[in-house]
């Protein structure tokens, strides 16, 4: 026998003669459950809650069998993978995951993105303000997502290179101004995305679960289809840290742990822990109700008021845009006027071919010139113009 919470190939042995054992009882009575609240208090503020409190990304992942609680940095492990049959509580643990962090860490420390293609599993979540996007419910917006999340951090990566820093933590210690937030990737139904845009997906979020973690950017992905097409080599290769619960068949729990276990556990909230060491840890998850759930939500959202409103996120980027397009318009008038100077000629044409624009971006800064003063109108057929500067 491991020591207690882990598990070998005698704990298999009797795990499956229970089981074979129990086709043969009477259904026993519904199994107690695990206590989000109870395990907060436990991790937060009991004898090791300081040393909790000050890992980066707390990972609550549930109660071993000598009645400890599991937790682990998702920092340091770096990325999640999770799998198991419908119902057995892959959801509730992605809630109990998220409300543990809300409860514990700002806006300013850590951000979400939550890819939900079901819908309903995480809309209480809409206006909270971690969230870095508004929630994504479908495969383009995830890969857009993703796509954001790589020129992120490439933009981080450039940062550390001129602060001389080798990741988040030593450019965090260093810089009090910016302090750069820990994001972190929620994904509930990861074959939706990978039946949908596959190549795309799969290509983005390798990326990113390979050379994330230096730039503080983590993948937290959940299925309950553990095939291949679903879970290729290439993505299982970035993520040493997986977690299984009850799921269908030996197939199924060697594609997620690499290990047989997985189709022998009975509860919901049974699951198997694989760490980045590869040992494999016996647990109970956390349970977390939809009341609970939208209570922390609604505390967190007047705890931080302002920051409410996730969609926000794209009125700004709507600005954003705004705002680009207008500085590269100033930017074509100011260089359109020095060349009208230089050359003494003014058409649509002479600017799109000197200024290397199209047709509707010189005609836009004809116009632009023509009304503050600097062109007449076009007097001919080859569409010269009077100049007055």
């Amino acid at each position: 026998m491991c020591f207690p919470g882990t598990i070998d190939d005698e704990d298999l042995d009797v795990m499956k003669n229970d089981k074979l054992g129990a086709e043969e009882q009477s259904p026993a009575p519904e199994r107690y459950r695990v206590s989000y609240h109870d395990m907060m208090f436990d991790v937060f503020y009991g004898e090791v809650g300081d040393a909790n409190r000050e890992m980066a990304l707390p990972m609550i992942l549930g109660k071993i069998p000598c009645g400890s609680s599991l937790v682990r940095n998702l920092a340091k492990l770096p990325q999640l993978l999770i799998a198991g049959a419908a119902g057995r509580g892959k959801t509730v643990f992605l809630q109990s995951f998220l409300c543990s962090l809300i409860q514990n860490k700002s806006p300013e420390e850590v951000r979400f993105v939550v890819m939900d293609p079901k819908r309903v599993e995480f809309n209480s979540y809409a206006n909270l303000p971690h969230l870095l996007t508004p929630l994504v419910y479908d495969a383009k917006e995830g890969c857009k997502a993703l796509k954001m999340l790589t020129k992120e951090m490439d933009r981080r990566f450039r940062m550390f290179t001129e602060a001389k820093c080798r990741d988040i933590v030593t450019f965090n210690e260093g810089n009090d101004k910016e302090k750069l937030p820990y994001l972190v990737v929620i994904v509930d139904e990861l074959s939706d995305f990978m039946i949908q845009t596959h190549e795309r997906f799969l290509a983005l979020s390798s990326r990113i679960a390979a050379l994330g973690r230096a730039a503080g950017i983590h993948l937290v992905m959940a299925t309950s289809r553990p095939a291949q097409n679903v879970i290729p080599d290439e993505l299982k290769a970035n993520f040493p840290a997986r977690l299984a619960f009850t799921v269908s068949c030996k197939v199924d729990s060697r594609t997620i742990l690499d290990a047989d276990g997985a189709e022998l556990l009975d509860w919901s909230g049974d699951a198997l822990f694989r760490d980045n060491t590869g040992k494999l840890i016996c647990l109970h998850a956390a349970y977390i109700d939809g009341k609970d759930v939208e209570r922390i939500v609604a505390e967190t959202i007047r705890k931080y008021p302002g920051r409410e409103v996730a969609f926000q996120c794209k009125k700004i980027r709507g600005r954003q845009k705004e705002l680009s397009a207008s500085a590269r318009q100033d930017t074509l008038y100011r260089r359109a006027v020095e060349l009208i100077r230089k050359t003494g000629k003014a058409s649509i044409s002479h600017l799109q071919r000197q200024l290397g624009i199209g047709y509707s971006d010189a005609a836009k800064i004809m116009d632009l010139l023509e009304a503050r003063g600097v062109v007449g109108p076009q007097t001919d057929a080859s569409g010269q113009r009077e100049i007055f500067i």
